[in-house]
């Protein structure tokens, strides 16, 4: 389907409800197209299951081979995520070996998202998590 910006202009709100998922609108102007309106596919209510990939992926990382790549990787910004920055903090042996020597090593800046710390904060505020003292700054 095809409609005129003035015609966009003048109805978006009901141009886009015409759409059924999938489909799309081209706008022109002069003749020529300016922008598409494509409407979203609805999303899919299936939960993630945890484990779904166990036995199907190897994460060639956690071999010795990658071990010893990584331990020779120095002078890097780590972005580090929610997990890896509460694992490193309770020394919990879920966080891989390589993922905590790179934290470790005081050659590399590690970088923490301000997410993390509103993520933690959630987790807390609904009593998901008892943090019992205060965040080292």
């Amino acid at each position: 389907m095809s409609v005129t910006l003035t015609e966009a202009q003048a109805d978006l709100a009901g141009l886009i409800k015409t759409l059924s998922p999938g489909k799309q609108v081209i706008i022109t102007d002069n003749c020529m197209p300016i922008a598409t309106i494509i409407a979203a596919q609805p999303t899919s209510d299936t939960r993630r299951v945890p484990g779904i990939w166990k036995g199907k992926v190897t994460i060639l990382a956690d071999d010795e081979d990658h071990s010893r790549r990584l331990r020779q990787v120095h002078d890097v910004k780590l972005l580090v995520d929610t997990h890896a920055l509460v694992w490193f903090a309770m020394a919990d042996a879920q966080l891989a070996a390589n993922a905590r020597s790179l934290i470790e090593d005081p050659a590399n800046e590690v970088l923490v998202s301000p997410a993390s710390y509103w993520e933690i904060a959630i987790k807390v505020y609904l009593g998901k998590c008892i943090w019992l003292y205060p965040i080292p700054t």
